[in-house]
């Protein structure tokens, strides 16, 4: 599948020649022609985040270069946060952004990750976390670097790394003083509770009720509440690539056109790529030909094919060879040579035994000569 998105992005999207690397794009935006910059402001993405109002190309080949390289930016920005969000949250309860890097991938691929159902379950689970859950998760993600090993340069990253080293630290200091509370605890009596003068068992219990209710917040509670809040601002400025200009430049969307590759109707699907190898192929000399027209450039199986729906029941191999034949011949040739006659046999039984190994035709035992014909009518 992912050799078949290549394809279709380079062959079916005139803007890819973009599609390259980062440092390569200094030569690549500059070479493009005055075609190729109208094909590339033609893009919905461009039209849309961008004002109507006309550059001269100049102008416009070098905001196609900042747009570019803010996709790029962009991608590395977004793969280092993922990241390190992927080790946070794995193997949390109820996997709420999944247990694989990949999942969480394509949820930031098809929207706001900050806006889906799983984070928000995260979210929750954050304001319920123990000091030494938060302590491990938190010491499990990645700090943003590059793969040099060097910080990366983007305002965003450095804020993010920032905040989490200033959060572990701060969680590390409660930590500590919590231990020391802890052995203070053992050391010093209970301090005894003001009952104030209590006449009666409903006065009773309402004290023990708002005993209960006055409950004071731990340092570690607020610090909690405010790393939640925290990991929710930094990720809901996470767009996905879909939302910004050029972005097709980089990235394919086009399910449609996979799915007539892999989730297609084996029938229809083999008649349309054996009578019309266009469809498949791209190919300039089968582009006019017509489902029932016959040519020689046309590849051999699909030739077969063609030949094997204008036959019966039972189709005579020696007379759908001279057929072959003939069409294999060029205009206004009368004989071939021994060589270009064994050619055109061997590339007529290679194409029947493939169209016997499609299910199409098969051996019989009523005429040695002939096949029995699969399919019916003209498909």
């Amino acid at each position: 599948m992912l050799k078949m998105c290549i394809f279709e992005h380079y062959y079916s999207n005139s803007a890819s020649i973009l599609c390259c690397r980062q440092e390569q794009l200094v030569s690549v935006v500059p070479a493009l022609s005055r075609d190729k910059i109208q094909t590339v402001t033609t893009l919905p993405s461009y039209q849309r985040h961008l004002p109507k109002n006309k550059m001269s190309p100049e102008k416009t080949s070098k905001k196609i270069f900042s747009l570019i390289q803010d996709l790029h930016n962009h991608h590395r920005s977004s793969l280092v946060l993922l990241q390190a969000l992927s080790e946070f949250s794995k193997k949390l309860p109820g996997s709420p952004l999944g247990n694989h890097f990949r999942e969480l991938y394509i949820s930031h691929l098809e929207s706001p990750l900050s806006e889906t159902e799983g984070f928000a379950k995260l979210g929750k689970l954050i304001r319920v976390m123990s000091i030494d859950e938060l302590q491990k998760r938190l010491g499990s993600a990645p700090i943003p670097f590059d793969t040099q090993g060097k910080q990366l340069s983007e305002t965003g990253l450095q804020k993010f790394r920032d905040g989490l080293t200033s959060y572990k630290k701060r969680l590390d200091d409660i930590a500590g003083q919590k231990n020391e509370d802890a052995e203070m605890d053992e050391i010093q009596e209970a301090a005894p509770l003001d009952w104030g003068d209590l006449r009666s068992r409903s006065q009773f219990r309402e004290k023990l009720k708002d005993l209960t209710k006055t409950k004071k917040v731990s340092p570690f509670e607020l610090l909690r509440e405010e790393f939640a809040g925290y990991f929710r601002e930094v990720f809901s400025q996470l767009h996905p690539p879909s939302q910004l200009p050029l972005h097709e430049v980089l990235y394919y969307d086009d399910a449609p056109s996979l799915k007539q590759y892999f989730v297609p109707s084996p029938r229809s699907v083999l008649h349309s790529a054996l009578a019309k190898p266009y469809t498949y192929l791209k190919c300039e000399c089968c582009q006019s030909i017509g489902v029932a027209e016959m040519s020689p450039s046309l590849p051999d199986l699909s030739l077969s094919y063609k030949l094997h729906l204008e036959s019966g029941k039972l189709i005579n191999l020696y007379d759908m060879m001279q057929a072959f034949r003939g069409v294999k011949m060029t205009t206004g040739q009368k004989k071939l040579s021994a060589e270009e006659e064994k050619l055109i046999e061997a590339q007529f039984f290679r194409s029947v035994a493939e169209l016997q190994l499609l299910g199409l035709v098969k051996s019989t035992q009523r005429k040695t000569d002939h096949v029995a014909r699969m399919t019916w009518g003209s498909c």
